[in-house]
């Protein structure tokens, strides 16, 4: 468990993720100084080094906080205390409702490619989180290796995640969790099996 940080620690890390996201939307990474940081953020050097080394500590804090918060509570619930499919709904809901609320980061990262190698970052979070459950997780033997589900999971949900915010948005957050419980459920190949159009005369 995490110690509770202090308030106005917590306030000024915001003010310079969120001023550091914002500079990445306009400007390369790479061109972006900590006098870029402190000025957008308005707090001075000092400060920013009180809570950070370098730019690349607080690019990688904000990220893993990020995808953190893509996960909620289901970080911390043990495997086996909520149903699969209660558990799989929450997760589905909060991550798509993070990534609405969050849009700018997650748009930023994966569409403006704010970090070259964020979609393999993330994809790699959710492998961790999935085969982890699985690990712990109260199951007969699988009839396959824990592994390989983990990775499909977490594909298609990086896979999905990109392709939404690269159309802009075009479901609400409720339905792209619907459709991802309906994918994680039956599976793109069952989905379609269950909606062959049926031929006329047979």
């Amino acid at each position: 468990m995490r110690e509770k940080e202090d308030p106005r620690v917590t306030r000024t890390r915001k003010l310079l993720q969120d001023s550091f996201i914002h500079l990445m939307s306009v400007k390369e990474y790479e061109k972006i100084t900590i006098a870029d940081i402190t000025t957008e953020a308005t707090v001075n050097r000092a400060t920013f080094y009180l809570h950070y080394q370098d730019k690349e500590e607080l690019l990688l804090q904000t990220v893993d906080e990020m995808l953190r918060q893509l996960f909620g509570e289901a970080l911390t619930i043990p495997p086996g205390n909520l149903p699969i499919d209660e558990l799989q709904r929450y997760i589905a809901e909060h991550i798509f409702s993070s990534i609405a609320e969050y849009d700018k980061f997650f748009h930023v990262m994966l569409i403006k490619k704010g970090m070259p190698n964020f979609l393999d970052h993330m994809r790699s979070f959710f492998f961790d989180f999935y085969d982890n459950r699985i690990a712990k997780g109260r199951f007969d033997p699988l009839p396959l290796p824990s592994e390989v589900i983990a990775s499909y999971i977490a594909s298609a949900y990086t896979g999905m995640i990109s392709w939404w915010l690269e159309n802009e948005m075009p479901y609400t957050p409720k339905e792209m969790a619907e459709q991802m419980i309906q994918l994680n459920q039956k599976g793109p190949t069952g989905i379609l099996k269950m909606h062959v159009r049926k031929s006329k005369g047979s």
